[in-house]
């Protein structure tokens, strides 16, 4: 037994000196010509090799140097397929036995061109197999016999590495053509398996020259279509995008008017998504954004300090939390989308703080507005869709609104209310005439300031509303319901009130408006306001006022006729003034009277007699 296993080392040991010699001594690269013209006639392009190696680095090891593939119509140009180098180990005891199990591969500096034509066929640049080579898996060519079998080839690779990779994709279906490019590809791929998990780990450059995104976790079922990502992680930088290459890759984002910026970290923690025929199936994820900076084209200054914590499950996203600042302005809050693949049902939860309202609208926006000071605004609500249009159609709840020094900038509501007021024949000059010195030069201000207002409002389908709402000046107050747009128009009626101190300087001496007095001592009346394009307008209710008007002069003038009719004097009184018409003579001159004091009543308004 002993001379057996001795005489078994003995063949083992010269097996492996012959294979050790046979390693040193076999130049491979004497079929190089062949081996490239094999190559040519497979891919249709014209291809190069510097060098063909064969080694033995604890298994059998194949190394390729300098391999580039350049379709014919650009041979002596630039490589559409290069490699700079390629190692394959092979184990040998599977491969003497006819099977080729493949310890690792590696591929360093590769550079792969993919193209989409305008019919949507794929292609990959170098790669042009002409029919014959197409064929050549099923026949041995010109004998039409069936080829040689190829022996099989095991799918577990302990290990696969590919480092300093270059893919360029250029879509020429898309419209307009898209074209993205992944440069500084590492990827190192362990326990390579059809039955089991594989753990990569992987780093690139995406829409810039330095890497900025990193990839790590395990991958299932990549070979039966169905894959699955568990304990996944993935960080983006977004310091090292160029916005050039972005739009390029997605044109879809220039309407977003993206500036050049970006910045912040992006870190996306998959727990669980799997994939089936390209829908997903399950999905449990986090993501966080820290330290982000966003410009915008149609924004004067970048949305900054963005920070943002989220997750996903199934068909949800929700914002745990974030925050911003924009113009000035800070924004946090809370929200969430149901059914993102279908129903799109946004629910919220946000809070504005904006120091000042002009400032943050000309520094965000570019426009100016009426309004300033400090607000703070709360909303809670729900809408349908992801974009602003329809969310801005649907957006429903309540919140709260406070303003604090606030004022009416190029404004005055004062000004206004008693220029339309002038206007009413017979009160103007009364106006004018009884103002203190101190009301007269408010009137040359170009502005109002409002005292605090707190306000609850709802949203109902993109309008605002807010009922009961209170804006109190130093001489006047509005109780009105208004109504805002979210483009910012706004429409509202309610009851303006002069001010006890501003109605005893009106109303002295006696005056026609007395009869526009509250039980509080006001003069008070209906109005209408308006704001579009940032301009204020404030309407009294004319008619309201007329009717009054009409109506008290109409009960002097019932008042007087009756007892004059009844003392039979045949003199009626109007506006507290007697006036003599003649004597009462029958139903005819009492018509007659009484249609002349109408004109009277009327001619006050300017009517003619």
């Amino acid at each position: 037994m002993r001379n057996i296993l001795i005489a078994v080392l003995v063949v083992i040991v010269v097996l492996a000196a012959a294979l050790g010699v046979f390693i040193v001594t076999f130049d491979i690269n004497k079929y190089k010509p062949l081996i490239i013209s094999k190559i040519e006639e497979m891919t249709g392009s014209k291809a190069k090799i510097e060098k063909i190696s064969l080694g033995w680095k604890g298994n059998l090891a194949l190394t390729i140097d300098g391999f580039e593939l350049a379709e014919k119509a650009t041979a002596g140009g630039v490589a559409d397929l290069s490699l700079r180098k390629g190692s394959l180990s092979v184990e040998l005891l599977p491969l003497l036995g006819k099977k080729i199990k493949i310890n690792s591969f590696s591929l360093d500096g590769s550079r792969l061109n993919i193209v989409r034509t305008p019919d949507q066929k794929i292609a990959i640049k170098g790669y042009n197999p002409p029919a014959s080579a197409k064929e050549a898996g099923k026949t041995s060519g010109e004998t039409g016999k069936p080829a040689a079998e190829v022996p099989p080839v095991d799918l577990n690779v302990k290990s696969f590495s590919l480092s300093d990779a270059e893919i360029n994709f250029t879509d020429s279906s898309a419209k307009p053509p898209m074209s993205l490019s992944v440069k500084k590809l590492d990827i190192n791929i362990t326990d390579v398996s059809k039955d089991g998990p594989m753990k990569i780990d992987s780093s690139m450059a995406v829409f810039g020259e330095e890497k900025n995104i990193s990839l790590k976790g395990s991958v299932d079922g990549v070979f039966d279509n169905k894959p699955e990502l568990t304990g996944f992680t993935a960080g983006l930088d977004l310091d090292k995008i160029d916005i050039k290459r972005l739009i390029a890759a997605a044109p879809g984002i220039a309407s977003i008017g993206l500036g050049e910026g970006l910045k912040g970290k992006l870190d996306l923690n998959i727990k669980d998504l799997s994939l089936d025929n390209g829908k997903v199936g399950k999905l449990d994820a986090g993501l966080k954004l820290t330290g982000g900076r966003v410009p915008l084209k149609s924004l004067r200054s970048p949305v900054e300090n963005i920070e943002l914590s989220a997750s996903a499950l199934d068909d949800s996203v929700k914002a745990d939390k974030f925050s911003l600042e924009l113009g000035g302005a800070k924004i946090k809050g809370s929200g969430g989308v149901k059914g993102i693949y279908a129903a799109k049902d946004l629910d919220m939860d946000v809070a504005f703080g904006i120091p000042e309202i002009s400032s943050f609208l000309e520094k965000s926006f570019g426009t100016k507005t009426k309004l300033d000071g400090k607000t703070e605004l709360s909303f809670k609500g729900t809408a349908k869709g992801l974009d602003w249009p329809a969310i801005s159609k649907s957006l429903t709840g309540q919140g709260k609104f406070s303003l604090d020094n606030g004022v009416l900038l190029d404004v005055n509501i004062l000004k206004q209310a008693i220029e339309k007021l002038e206007a009413i024949p017979g009160i103007g000059a009364a106006i004018q005439a009884n103002l203190p010195e101190a009301i007269k030069a408010k009137l040359n201000e170009n502005y109002t300031l409002l005292k605090p207002i707190q306000k609850d409002f709802i949203i109902n389908n993109g309008i605002v509303e807010m009922k009961g709402l209170k804006i109190t000046t130093d001489f006047l107050s509005i109780d009105t319901d208004i109504r805002v747009s979210l483009d910012g128009s706004a429409e509202g009626k309610g009851i303006l009130g002069f001010m006890p101190a501003l109605t005893e300087a009106i109303l002295q001496p006696q005056s026609q408006l007395a009869i526009l007095k509250n039980s509080r001592g006001m003069i008070e009346f209906p109005v209408k306001y308006t704001m579009k394009n940032g301009i204020f307008t404030l309407l009294p209710d004319l008619d309201f006022i007329a009717k009054k008007f009409t109506l008290e002069k109409g009960k002097e003038l019932v008042t007087g006729l009756l007892s004059s009719l009844s003392k039979g004097s045949g003199q009626y009184t109007s506006g507290g003034t007697a006036q003599t018409t003649g004597a009462y003579t029958g139903q005819a001159d009492t018509v007659a009277n009484t249609e002349k004091a109408i004109k009277d009543l009327l001619g006050g308004f300017g009517a003619k007699k």
